[in-house]
């Protein structure tokens, strides 16, 4: 571990090396009071995921954390187009599209605390990683991962890595984890809002998606969870699901790490569960990412089947 305490020492060319220079396990400490100089020095350095690996103290005194994430392991996640879940969907063919991605920084032993909306705990860590284990290999399961670029940025991928490694998951069949968002950003996402509209749907997730029953998926039903800390009433959700659904449904997931542990224990419901994350707040006219800033009117009518007639 590398300690740096003045940070006016450096720049941030010279932050990135020290950075890059980390091995798998190794980690550097940032000391920092966060006067606005120091935001605007790690924000130039790390980009804008450094908040991540942000640790304070009770004493006053702040850390930064950056992890290590050379390796020699790469993986190409496989090319699936908005059509072959489409297809899916159309045949009535029971699947679960997990995602992972920022769930690594748990999986492989709480790198960081947690996220604003879930804090990460020993049992959270457990499950996760029981699930990934245990579904890796299963044909009715589709295992997202995030691009590589992404984790490498944060300092994730290294640690990632060699998590698949121990675990033998390095051979799974990785798939992107951005075939619904890059529809959604290009107005090619109807097909799939489509195909959903001719089944039973729950959708589950904080308050501020319930307008998605609305113009979107008018006939879907909707389970509202905590937007903090889902995971602490986990088993809550999971038997109200139950509850609500029958086999042959369809329940979208956008409950954070608590996502992929609901579709590991409604595996054999007969339900086919998608891990939608954030791809539906544009659709109830919420930004949660700044790319969501960018789409326009035009788009969003494209992705609910509407065209939009010029003058």
């Amino acid at each position: 571990m590398k300690l740096i305490a003045d940070l006016s020492e450096y720049d941030a060319e010279e932050l990135r090396r020290e950075r890059d220079a980390l091995l798998v396990d190794e980690a550097m400490v940032i000391a920092t009071d966060l006067r606005y100089a120091h935001r605007v020095l790690l924000r130039d350095a790390f980009g804008r995921y450094w908040r991540m690996g942000f640790r304070g103290f009770k004493s006053g005194l702040q850390f930064v954390w950056t992890f290590g994430g050379r390796t020699s392991l790469e993986i190409e996640p496989a090319h699936r187009s908005l059509a072959f879940y489409v297809e899916k969907l159309e045949r009535g063919e029971p699947f679960a599209f997990l995602r992972y991605g920022d769930l690594f920084s748990c999986v492989v032993g709480s790198l960081f605390s947690g996220y604003g909306f879930q804090q990460f705990t020993p049992k959270l860590q457990e499950e996760l990683a029981a699930g990934l284990r245990a579904n890796g290999l299963r044909g009715d399961c589709i295992m997202g991962l995030a691009p590589i670029h992404h984790m490498v940025r944060m300092g994730l991928w290294g640690h990632t890595a060699a998590w698949l490694q121990g675990n033998d998951l390095t051979e799974v069949e990785w798939v992107e984890t951005e075939t619904f968002n890059q529809a959604l950003y290009a107005g090619l996402l109807f097909p799939f809002v489509r195909a959903l509209r001719f089944h039973e749907v729950l959708i589950v997730g904080p308050r501020k998606l319930k307008g998605l029953l609305g113009e979107a998926l008018p006939g879907a039903r909707f389970l509202e969870i905590p937007s903090r800390d889902a995971f602490s009433v986990v088993d809550r959700i999971e038997a109200e699901i139950r509850e609500r659904t029958a086999p042959g449904g369809v329940v979208s997931l956008s409950a954070g790490p608590t996502a992929p542990i609901l579709q590991h224990r409604l595996l054999e419901t007969g339900l086919t569960t998608l891990s939608m994350g954030t791809t539906w707040e544009p659709f109830v006219g919420w930004a949660g990412h700044e790319s969501h800033r960018e789409i326009t009117i035009a788009t969003m009518a494209a992705n609910l089947g509407y065209e939009i007639i010029k003058p």
